[in-house]
């Protein structure tokens, strides 16, 4: 792939581990989620932690890189074995479950079909949000279009809306941040977080907000570097 190409598509994955654990005794608050935990080294990545407890002594940790490359198997383990230990300090517990998974985080355009009677769905059909890897909820959404738009007899997918694909421009604008380490995304999440209700950091995240909140987005992360990013967007 030509260097002027590779500039073109940015390729970057969400890579994760998660372990599902049980403890012996009440340990988890089930109302209290952790998203994005930042304190982990980051290691010139983006690096950071999920604590999703399901009851009080059952939780999913997933430990999270937006990176260009895999590291070995067993560096995962120890790193969520050190996350339990440092801020839990939790060492008596017993893994019920581990998932793995490799989402892509690219700009790189997928076709919506293959052929005439074959419709891509998912990360195959461009469904996978490029900036964050987010799908699970993005695959409900547009399976749910589908199928309404073929019982009114209409082609299954259609193309968004000029307007729609602003999202587009700010994905390639954060993944060039990340790609040309602009700035540390960690602490882009963070000032999202910081200066942003929860609300309007996730909704901004789905796609739903209007023009004047993802002005409020754009004035809470630094600005430099994502004028130098969205300027390399925009040049595409």
């Amino acid at each position: 792939m030509k260097e002027s190409r590779q500039r073109l598509i940015i390729i970057c994955c969400n890579i994760f581990k998660g372990w599902i654990i049980k403890t012996p005794d009440a340990f988890f608050d089930p109302q209290k989620a952790t998203l994005m935990d930042f304190r982990v080294v980051q290691n010139d990545d983006c690096r950071f932690v999920y604590v999703l407890p399901t009851d009080s002594k059952t939780a999913l940790i997933e430990y999270t890189i937006f990176s260009h490359q895999l590291l070995k198997e067993e560096s995962y383990d120890q790193s969520l074995i050190d996350y339990l230990r440092t801020y839990y300090q939790l060492d008596d517990y017993t893994i019920e479950h581990e998932e793995f998974g490799v989402i892509p985080m690219t700009n790189m355009p997928y076709p919506s079909s293959v052929g005439k009677h074959i419709v891509n769905i998912g990360t195959a059909g461009g469904v996978t949000k490029p900036s964050t890897g987010y799908t699970f909820m993005r695959i409900q959404e547009d399976s749910k279009r589908i199928v309404k738009r073929l019982i009114e007899g209409e082609k299954p997918h259609r193309a968004p809306s000029a307007w729609q694909q602003r999202f587009m421009i700010y994905d390639s604008t954060l993944l060039n941040v990340m790609a040309l380490n602009l700035h540390p995304p960690s602490d882009v999440f963070t000032q999202l977080f910081r200066n942003n209700p929860p609300h309007r950091v996730f909704r901004f995240l789905d796609e739903k907000t209007n023009f004047w909140e993802e002005i409020r987005i754009a004035n809470s992360v630094p600005k430099i570097p994502f004028i130098r990013g969205l300027s390399k967007a925009l040049r595409k």
